[in-house]
Formats: C-alpha cells, structure tokens, sequence
C-alpha cells in the first residue's frame, strides 16, 4: 500500500513535468519556425533594366549578355577560388562545397534567364553592384535564408564604405540570415566550421 501510494505521489509531480517539457519542446518548435525575414520587403515599382545572364561565376557573381559583370547586393558566398604565387587555385574542403552549391543554387534561378536590376553603385573591381530579383523574388534574401550566404559588404551605419540608405532592407538580410542560423542550413550547419568555409584573407 505504501509503495503504491508512493508511486501515485511521484506521478503527479512526473506527469505535469513531461507535460510542461513536450510543451517546451513545442513551443522552442513554434518559435523557430516563426523566425521569418518578417519585415515587409517592398517589391520595387520600377526596376532600372532587365538584363539576360549568360553565365554564373559563383554564388553572388555573374555575367550578362553583353559582357557586363554583377555582383549581388549585401552578400558574400564561398569561394571557388583563391589567388596564389601559381596564379588562382581551387579552394579546398568545406569551402569549395559550399561555394559549388551555392552557384548551383543560383545557375538554378537565373542561368539563361531574364532578370530584373536595381543598380547601386561600382565595387572597386569594377563590376555592378545590383540589387537582382526573379518573378518579383529578391536573390540576395534568398540565398541567405537558405544559408548559401552570409551578409556582407552593406551596413546600417552611415560611417562605413558599405552604408546603404534603404536600412530595412539591411534588417531583411540579418533577419534572414538569423533563420538560416537557428535552422543551421548549409553553412551554418556548425558554427564551429564557419572559418574554413570563410578562412581569412591570405590564408
């Protein structure tokens, strides 16, 4: 009698505490999925061209029919290559993976395709820096929220090379890039790797 009045005790303090943790569970669950770019992305009413891209360099560079080169707004994907006393060499590892897939990911969207143009300005290779949109999809956003990207190369703060003016477009990108963290989607899938995928200039 004792031992069962024991059990009856115990289960009511166990009960509740695998209530609450499946509760937990499903909550952290909810939130998670709620971590959304949830900033109203305004879909430009004009853009500055449309241009038809002939080739796919890497995951954020590409070429036109004309022979112009772009480069996409806010972000930086992996390197294919890298710049040596022989002349450029292929990356290595989780690098080189990560750059593969994030130009396939984009060959995917725009190879041979038409696409819409915002240009912001010249980087200092001389190539066009370019807000690129799909069917009204913004590609920059995109390839960070599917973590094929991180941001980079703009800022909020109107002291730095990068600043872009439209802020809420910064807050998009970090908010997409936020998701792809949580989720660990592509690069981020460990954190502690993120240096190999992103080694330091000269190394």
């Amino acid at each position: 009698m004792k031992l069962r009045k024991i059990l009856q005790i115990t289960s009511l303090f166990f009960i509740p505490l695998i209530v609450i943790s499946c509760s937990q569970k499903e909550q952290i669950k909810e939130n998670v999925n709620q971590i959304k770019p949830n900033i109203d992305i305004k879909i430009p009413k004009k853009y500055d061209q449309t241009i038809k891209v002939l080739k796919v360099v890497d995951g954020d560079t590409f070429y036109d029919s004309q022979g112009n080169k772009y480069r996409m707004l806010g972000i930086d994907t992996p390197e294919k290559t890298k710049q040596t006393d022989n002349g450029k060499e292929s990356t290595l590892g989780l690098q080189h993976h990560y750059a593969l897939k994030a130009q396939e990911f984009l060959s995917n969207k725009i190879l041979n395709k038409d696409v819409q143009i915002i240009n912001i300005t010249l980087d200092h290779y001389g190539r066009k820096v370019v807000q690129v949109f799909i069917n009204d999809e913004d590609l920059s956003i995109l390839l960070v929220k599917n973590g094929l990207a991180k941001v980079a190369y703009i800022s909020k703060d109107k002291k730095s090379r990068y600043y872009f003016k439209d802020t809420s477009y910064v807050d998009v990108l970090s908010k997409a890039q936020q998701e792809a963290m949580i989720m660990r989607l592509n690069i981020w899938s460990d954190l502690k790797k993120i240096s190999q995928i992103y080694p330091r200039k000269g190394h």
